[in-house]
This record gives C-alpha cells, structure tokens and sequence, in this order.
C-alpha cells in the first residue's frame, strides 16, 4: 500500500528511513520502495535525493522562522536581539533532527562544492535573515556603509556556517557550547555591521583634514 505522498510526508518519511538504516538510500527507487511511496509522486516533489535533503533542512529553517517572527515578544526585539533569537530557536528545534543531520553532514564542510547542499537553505535564511537586517540599518542598530550595507546578509550566512559546524561537533550536554558560540559569534559579527571604531576614525579622519574655514 502507497503511503501519503505530500512533500510533508516525504521529508518525514525520509528522515525515518535515514535514520532506520544508518545511512542515505542508494537511489530514490531505493527510498521508495522502503517508504512505500511510488516514484512518480516523488518525482512531482523533488529532482533527486541531494535535492530533497537540501530541501528538508530550508524547510526546518523555514519552519522556526515563521513560528518565531508571529511571536509578540520577537516582534518587540530589535534587530540584533531578533537575530540571536532566531538562531537560539533554529538550533533548539535542530536537537530534534541531530541524529540525522550527524549522519548526513558528513564532507559537507569541505569545500563550496559541498555546500551547494544547503543552497536552498541559503535562499530561505537570506530572506528571513535580510529583513532583520534591513530593520537594523533602517533605525540605525547598524551602520549604513553604501555599498557594503546588501552585504550584511552575506557576512551574518558565513557566521551561520561557522555555528551549524560548531554545532554538528558539538558534544557538551544541552549543546551549551553552542549557545556560548551562537552569543559570541554572532554578537561579534553584529559588532562588526554596527558604528565601531573605524567609523569613528574615519570621522575624526574627515574632521581634521577637512578644508579650514
């Protein structure tokens, strides 16, 4: 008997069938045929196995963002206290599917060809992530640098990167070393798109060589 083909079902079907035999599928008829779902409903759904997985965890991303941003209390943060919360929340939900992602995480920090496996991920954080930070530069958290302001996203993703690999070598109890990196990295990396003291040099810079009245 075929079982429930929805995205959904897959991505949960997926993760079980991981996590039951140590190991990805070797193919997607291989998949199917444990998870009792046809191919062609799979293949409505997703091009290959890389996709589903790249898919799977964009959808959990996804997923903790919209349950945290309808919360009052986030909507009451600035922008720096928003984002520390995001992450705090996507890692918390994360220790649910730990089993998995240490199964599946293996070489995938090796080199950008391995992380086109989480370019989906990539688009959803970017866009989630990019008003945060919009929100930031607009009531002035972080400081205005045309052009390098649309890069701020770009800089917060290469701080993600570095925690969901701290996080998958994690192994203190309660994943409190990664609470530790999320609060110093992050912080550090927001220091850096906040006013610090470069921008002060470089007006004291302009002040002193500015043309004497």
């Amino acid at each position: 008997m075929k079982k429930n083909s929805n995205k959904i079902s897959i991505f949960q079907q997926y993760e079980a069938c991981v996590l039951e035999t140590g190991a990805r599928p070797g193919n997607v008829f291989d998949f199917c045929s444990k998870a009792g779902i046809a191919e062609p409903a799979f293949y409505e759904k997703f091009g290959s196995l890389e996709g589903l997985e790249n898919a799977l965890i964009a959808h959990w991303f996804e997923e903790t963002a919209i349950r945290i941003k309808s919360e009052d209390v986030f909507l009451a943060y600035g922008a720096r206290e928003k984002l520390l919360a995001l992450y705090f929340a996507f890692f918390e939900d994360m220790v649910s599917h730990r089993s998995y992602m240490l199964l599946l995480s293996k070489g995938m920090f090796q080199d950008m060809q391995h992380l086109k496996s989480l370019d989906q991920l990539h688009t959803v954080f970017k866009n989630h992530v990019g008003q945060i930070v919009t929100e930031g530069v607009a009531n002035g958290e972080f400081e205005d640098r045309k052009p390098l302001t649309g890069k701020y996203v770009n800089l917060v993703w290469l701080n993600f990167l570095f925690v969901l690999k701290f996080w998958i070598e994690d192994r203190s109890a309660g994943m409190e070393r990664t609470d530790a990196c999320i609060e110093k990295s992050l912080s550090l990396t927001l220091d850096m798109m906040g006013r610090n003291t470069l921008d002060q040099l470089w007006d004291f810079g302009k002040f002193m060589f500015a043309p004497k009245a």
